[in-house]
Order: structure tokens, then C-alpha cells, then sequence
């Protein structure tokens, strides 16, 4: 079974075009729901063919019945759907690549597994011209580095972003295939008052490559040209619906137009030069950095723990900050509880005067403590009765441990804060947390085993 996936009607003389390089006419058409009337009429489906909503797609197109499809669109709705028959079992697509698609969703399509094969092609209608054939044989020999000039006018006021782009993704790979294996590119461009350009120059080149200067500008009527810097005589013209023409040869069919989806992967990869060159107003190096897996992955977490540090850094700031602010206790409770010179009421046997087992293990310390302190002893408060019986003990064990004047050495005293202290400790905890996980994992990676070979 046949699908297409078209939301654009400026795309019906293209896809009329290529009908049969794709495979022949339609036998289902999804698209829009507001749009069925026109694609009803575009003459692309075969005489049992049918147009339907993308949202009825599943009734439309049983799961298990496989599929050729073709993707031309952009909207979200649209491409979601192309994604879900991309990875369908049986199923082979062709995207007609488009800026607008972005390079998140192209990028998607690629199989991550090796040994897969690839079901996504695209389709670049000058890898199917003959006119285009016939004028790259009439171009110098690549090994000697072509020097070529491309014009494109487009029937706009002022050249969007878009329509830059969109350019880009449809002519890049074209220009490659003449000029050659492409170092850099520089973008230069002469903004308007509105937010586009009056005009834009592309140049491609490189050591040991071609070179192709690349003019756009806005204008009255679509008009394309490509021409070799030596042969003013010989041009290649293109017309707004991706046809290709040249004096004295035939529009003849060279190929099929679709090709691998490598080919679509580096069309958007020299996309993302161009927006950095037009932003950083510089050359920028097409090709040259070899990232792998494990260098994606350093730096993400590099950048992962670098980011965690410092916003550990500033939250311990203002943690800091906060709790000195907000703090409700007094200057003496924390004072004594720096000193460990704080008793409280669990400290003490219930209704009596006596400690706990673990406070009077503690005590000889805080004996100690007192002689380079000036902090008292802090017991809360209970009772009157209990305070005082409490006192009275505590007292009488420092006289007879020798503390000099203990009666001043033991306080009673009705603490404060202690919601205060556990919401900032919990909040120690989530601030550092995040971190420690981090640094497990590291922990965790380097002393895992390596291993040589790719799992099976």
C-alpha cells in the first residue's frame, strides 16, 4: 500500500512531478482534515485511492498492513504520524526534507543500532534530472576544484529566516555534488528594517575543495541560476517547482530522486553552520569534529556536574544567609548547643531528676566542656517543681566534680526553634542530594568493567 503525508498545497506540482519516480499514484492520502477537498483534486491518487484525516489515521491503515510511504509536510501533527510509520515494521519512507521539519525530528529517523536497515530515504529531485547530469559533464574535472556562482530570487518583500533556510535544505546537497567536498562556509548578510535580510551571500570552500559563491535576494519573480566561474555561456536554470533547465538539453530523467538519509543528516548539519555563521559573523568549519558516543556523553556530564557545583555553591550561599536571618533562637541557646552544653527533657528519666543512661555517659564531657566555655548548661523546661529538683542535682554534681561556682553554671531554659532546625536540615539535605547522587554514579562508572566488543 501506497501513503502520502502532504499538508502543503504549494508541494501538489512537485509531488505530481515525482508521482512515478516515487513509485506511481497514491492508493491513501492523509493530510489535514480542512484540506481533503483540494487534495481530493490533485490528481495524486490512483482510480481506488482515498484522502483521510491525519487523525483517523489508524482506522485508515490497519498496524499490521506495511507501507510505502512519502512524507511531505511539516506540521507536527503530520510529522508524529510519519514518525510512527517510519519505524513500522515493513514500512519504507521518503521524506521530502524541509527546514521546517527541524533537525530534532530528522535526526530521529537515523537507526541507532548498526546492522539495521535503513527504511527512511530522501528525496532530492536533482539527483533524478538529466539536465543536471548533463551540465555537471560540462564542468571542469572535480580534482581541479570548481569555482561556481548560484543566484536565487525569491518573490518575497524581504528574505525571512525561513525562506533562507528552506533554500539551504533543497540546494546544498545539489552544490556539493558540483562543487565538491565543501570545507566552510561563510554567511553574510544585509539585514532590513523588518526582521530579514535585504539580501545574503553563502560562500563554500576550503582547502583543496571547489569554491561556490551562493546570492540570494528578494524580487518580482522566482528566477535560479548556477553557472561555472570560467563558462559565462553555460548555466543551469531551476524553476519553483524543483524542475531543472538548460539550453540545448532534453528534460530527460537521470535516476531515481530519492537517497540515502545520510545525505538529508549533512544537508542539516550544513543548515546549523549557517545559522552560526550568520550569528557569530564568522567562517565555520563544516565536517571537521568527530564526535562519538563516549565524547557526547563526557560532555554531558562535565557540563552536568560543573552545573550541579556551582548551583550547590550558590545554594549553600543562600541556605547560609537564610538561616542566619531567620534563625528564631537566641545568641545564649545557640551559644550552649555550639558547646554541647544542652540538656533536654528526653535527656532526663521521666518525673524524675536523674539522667538516662546515655546523658550520664555524656556528662563527664560536658564537665570538661564547662572549664573552656562560658556558656551554662542549658536544661529545659518542664515542670516548676521538676526544673527545680532538676537543678538542684546538676548543681550539686558540679560542686562535687569541683566546677567553680555551679550555681551559675546551670540555666533552665524553654528552647525555641526546633521546627526551624528540621526544615533547615531537610533542606541541606535536598540541596546536597542531587550532588551525591551525581558523584555515585561517577563513583559507579569508574569502576565498572570495561568491555572491547559491542553486546550481542
Amino acid at each position: 500500500m501506497r501513503v502520502l503525508l502532504a499538508d502543503d498545497p504549494d508541494l501538489a506540482p512537485r509531488l505530481d512531478r515525482l508521482r512515478d519516480a516515487l513509485g506511481g499514484a497514491w492508493d491513501l492520502l492523509l493530510c489535514p482534515a480542512d484540506q481533503s477537498p483540494f487534495w481530493a483534486k490533485s490528481g495524486l491518487l490512483g482510480p481506488k485511492g482515498r484522502v483521510t484525516p491525519i487523525a483517523q489515521i489508524d482506522s485508515a491503515l490497519p498496524a499490521s498492513e506495511a507501507a510505502d510511504v512519502v512524507v511531505a509536510g511539516t506540521t507536527p501533527e503530520l510529522l508524529k504520524v510519519a514518525s510512527r510509520l517510519a519505524f513500522r515494521r515493513g514500512s519504507q519512507t521518503a521524506v521530502l526534507p524541509a527546514a521546517a521539519q527541524t533537525a530534532d525530528w530528522i535526526f530521529s529517523l537515523y537507526p541507532l543500532s548498526e546492522g539495521v536497515p535503513p527504511r527512511v530515504r530522501g528525496v532530492l529531485e536533482h539527483r533524478q534530472s538529466g539536465v543536471v547530469e548533463a551540465f555537471e559533464q560540462r564542468l571542469p574535472p572535480a580534482v581541479a576544484g570548481r569555482h561556481l556562482i548560484a543566484t536565487c530570487t525569491l518573490p518575497v518583500r524581504t528574505l525571512t529566516t525561513a525562506d533562507i533556510e528552506n533554500q539551504l535544505v533543497q540546494n546544498v546537497d545539489l552544490f556539493r555534488r558540483l562543487g565538491g567536498e565543501f570545507k566552510n562556509l561563510i554567511a553574510v548578510g544585509i539585514p532590513d528594517d523588518a526582521d530579514g535580510y535585504r539580501s545574503l551571500t553563502v560562500t563554500f570552500g576550503g582547502e583543496g575543495a571547489g569554491h561556490l559563491a551562493w546570492s540570494l535576494q528578494p524580487g518580482a519573480a522566482f528566477d535560479w541560476q548556477l553557472k561555472g566561474a570560467d563558462r559565462a555561456d553555460m548555466d543551469l536554470r531551476g524553476t519553483p517547482d524543483g524542475r531543472f533547465q538548460m539550453d540545448g538539453v532534453d528534460s530527460r530523467v537521470a535516476g531515481p530522486a530519492t537517497v540515502d538519509w545520510e545525505n538529508v543528516l549533512r544537508a542539516f548539519d550544513d543548515l546549523a553552520a549557517l545559522r552560526r555563521s550568520l550569528k557569530r559573523r564568522r567562517m565555520v568549519e563544516l565536517q571537521t569534529e568527530t564526535i562519538s558516543e563516549r565524547a557526547q556523553f563526557k560532555s554531558l556530564m562535565s557540563a552536568s556536574g560543573c552545573g550541579l557545583l556551582v548551583m550547590t555553591l550558590i545554594g549553600a550561599v543562600v541556605l547560609l544567609a537564610l538561616g542566619a536571618a531567620l534563625d528564631p533562637r537566641e545568641s545564649l541557646q545557640r551559644t550552649s548547643e555550639r558547646a554541647g552544653l544542652v540538656l533536654r527533657a528526653d535527656d532526663f528519666v521521666a518525673d524524675q531528676a536523674a539522667l538516662v543512661p546515655d546523658a550520664s555517659a555524656e556528662w563527664p564531657g560536658m564537665v570538661r566542656r564547662l572549664s573552656h566555655s562560658a556558656a551554662p548548661i542549658l536544661v529545659e523546661r518542664v515542670s516548676e517543681q521538676l526544673d527545680g529538683r532538676r537543678r538542684e542535682t546538676l548543681v550539686q554534681d558540679l560542686q562535687e566534680a569541683g566546677v567553680p561556682g555551679p550555681a551559675s553554671r546551670v540555666e533552665m531554659y524553654r528552647f525555641r526553634g526546633d521546627l526551624f532546625l528540621k526544615l533547615l536540615t531537610a533542606a541541606w539535605i535536598v540541596l546536597f542530594l542531587p550532588l551525591g547522587i551525581f558523584l555515585a554514579v561517577q563513583a559507579l562508572l569508574l569502576v565498572a568493567p570495561k568491555t572491547d566488543h559491542a553486546p550481542t
